[in-house]
């Protein structure tokens, strides 16, 4: 067909964009889909966007392992899911691209079928806890993983493997599993720069002070959805009392045991500054944008 008519034809199929639809199967027939372009094409136009669907299955297949490719050329299933996927949605077709282990895990591995609660997200992230050597590396780990989370419970959502319900629970449940992974972090953090935090209670008994991170609105109510801001309110045991401090010399400590007789009074900080310190370090380590996006 000359290349003055094709952009046309390609518009009555049901591509809004003759031309680019045109560029984009051109590209295709570079990669070892080349010979399996007709396999392709009803279930791009049977997606909820036929354009997008074209464009990103180009983006991703241009990207994806010679193994890849041909687990999804053998499997039309599988390559359905991926091209709904595609013309579903620019963020997740985005997360696939960026991350292309992920198209495999998820789409090739049985990913997708997996339901998961927070106790499976804090075992994982726990995991992942162990690798976090200081808060730029908490922060990616965090953020990744998010991303996949989502690309598997949105991809459940599009593909009619999830209720609503189940969608709502889910990303509930990682947003709870982020926070609570990120305050352990952080905690662990400060209490190696200020001591354990203590309080005296009403019987004059000294403890360690307690903290705790309240969801507010869709996520106390499990209602999270794809959208949605956290809404928390962070509270913590009393104001009365301070951190037990350093020591002074470790290898000391180290060898006598930590008492109050090496522990540095520059060290000491009140419970109220405590957990100022604690609460902005969790909300920066789950809020701020960095290259990898923000976890919530």
């Amino acid at each position: 067909m000359p290349k003055t008519e094709a952009p046309l034809y390609l518009k009555t199929l049901g591509f809004s964009d003759g031309e680019k639809a045109l560029h984009n199967l051109t590209l295709l027939k570079e990669t070892l889909f080349k010979d399996h372009i007709e396999k392709l094409i009803n279930p791009i136009l049977s997606a909820p966007s036929p354009d997008d669907a074209l464009n990103n299955m180009e983006r991703i297949v241009s990207r994806l392992s010679i193994k890849a490719i041909n687990a999804f050329i053998a499997d039309m299933e599988k390559l359905k899911n991926l091209i709904t996927i595609c013309g579903a949605s620019n963020l997740l077709s985005n997360t696939i691209v960026t991350n292309l282990i992920y198209a495999e895990q998820l789409l090739l591995e049985e990913g997708l079928y997996k339901k998961k609660d927070i106790t499976l997200f804090l075992k994982e992230l726990e995991m992942r806890a162990q690798n976090f050597s200081n808060i730029s590396s908490a922060a990616t780990a965090l953020r990744l993983y998010k991303q996949r989370e989502y690309l598997r419970i949105g991809a459940r959502d599009i593909l009619g493997l999830a209720s609503m319900q189940e969608t709502t629970l889910e990303l509930s449940d990682l947003a709870s599993a982020c926070l609570e992974t990120a305050y352990r972090f952080c905690l662990k953090q400060l209490k190696a720069e200020y001591g354990t935090p203590l309080y005296t209670d009403m019987d004059g008994v000294e403890r360690e002070s307690e903290f705790v991170i309240i969801g507010m609105g869709k996520l106390g109510g499990r209602e999270l959805n794809f959208s949605s801001d956290i809404d928390i309110i962070y509270i913590y045991s009393s104001d009365k009392g301070e951190t037990a401090g350093i020591a002074r010399d470790m290898e000391q400590a180290n060898r006598v045991g930590v008492n109050t007789a090496t522990r540095s009074p520059q060290s000491k900080i009140s419970l109220h500054a405590f957990y100022v310190k604690l609460s902005e370090m969790i909300t920066r380590l789950i809020g701020s944008v960095t290259e990898d996006g923000m976890v919530f």
